[in-house]
């Protein structure tokens, strides 16, 4: 399983040959109608051979518990693959993860680093908290003409908060700097980030991606077809032993609203710039099949 994860991860862009039955759109349907487990066992054979999409999907629902316990630290393990392959909503996630040290080590340079990755391949929220990181000099040298540049681009993609950000922190700059900041935002074009070029620690990351994807099967695989008839909760990498089942598999349910990443504790800025917002104002989405 793991040697054809790690295969399809070398050969992005390289169209992919999966499983017949996989189709992201079926497990799409399946979410779109509560049935977060069936969402779960339609994207996993999918997850195994490295599509992307379905890597965030499953990863997004292990961070909310949709359908399994919520598992920060799995979310992180599935995310950081579809990072690397270039999706930008994975890298923004991954970003939340790392800058509120949740499922992985709090570490606000790798946030930034994300948050970068996804900026540049056009993801709004990503490019306002870039912004943000700059303006409060998280992980870097406060920068406030960079950080305008970024709520400029962020606005121009449609962030409220950042055409405020915008505007906020422009009474800092000189003239000459607000031009420039200006000419680049207009020169701004997104490009979408090869594997290459972005490295994620593998060795560090992706060896717990196997044990975690069998896990996942064998919590969401129907009884009928050898699966247990309770939720086991996941052992994250380094633990050990298994944890003893917690509820019954029931018949899936409208869930609750996922609540949102709570953001972390910012110091006073010299310009009061909205503070970064992990989700925004919303949940992190699962994205809709391709068209």
């Amino acid at each position: 399983m793991m040697r054809r994860l790690v295969l399809a991860l070398g050969l992005a862009g390289v169209a992919l040959v999966t499983p017949a039955n996989a189709d992201y759109r079926d497990g799409w349907e399946a979410f779109e109608k509560g049935d977060f487990r069936g969402a779960l066992r339609a994207w996993l054979p999918l997850a195994e051979w490295g599509e992307p999409q379905a890597q965030y999907a499953m990863g997004i629902l292990l961070l909310y518990g949709r359908g399994i316990d919520a598992d920060p630290a799995g979310a992180a393990i599935l995310l950081a693959p579809s990072a690397a392959a270039g999706l930008p909503e994975a890298a923004y996630a991954l970003a939340t993860l790392y800058q509120d040290g949740r499922g992985v080590e709090r570490d606000v340079n790798e946030a930034m680093r994300l948050y970068g990755v996804a900026a540049l391949a056009g993801h709004a929220q990503a490019q306002n908290n870039l912004g943000i990181m700059l303006a409060l000099a998280e992980g870097n040298a406060r920068n406030a003409p960079s950080a305008h540049t970024w709520f400029a681009i962020a606005a121009r993609n449609g962030d409220a908060g950042a055409a405020r950000n915008r505007d906020r922190i422009a009474v800092e700059l000189t003239p000459a700097e607000l031009a420039e900041s200006e000419r680049a935002a207009n020169a701004f074009r997104t490009s979408r980030p090869q594997v290459a070029t972005l490295p994620l620690n593998p060795a560090d990351t992706y060896p717990g991606a196997e044990n975690l994807l069998r896990r996942i099967d064998a919590a969401v695989r129907p009884p009928e077809a050898g699966g247990a008839p309770l939720l086991p909760k996941l052992v994250t990498p380094g633990q050990t032993g298994t944890a003893a089942n917690t509820a019954a598999a029931a018949a899936p349910t409208p869930a609750p609203a996922i609540p949102p990443i709570a953001p972390v504790t910012a110091p006073v800025p010299a310009v009061a710039v909205e503070p970064a917002r992990p989700t925004s104002t919303a949940p992190l989405p699962i994205l809709p099949p391709r068209p």
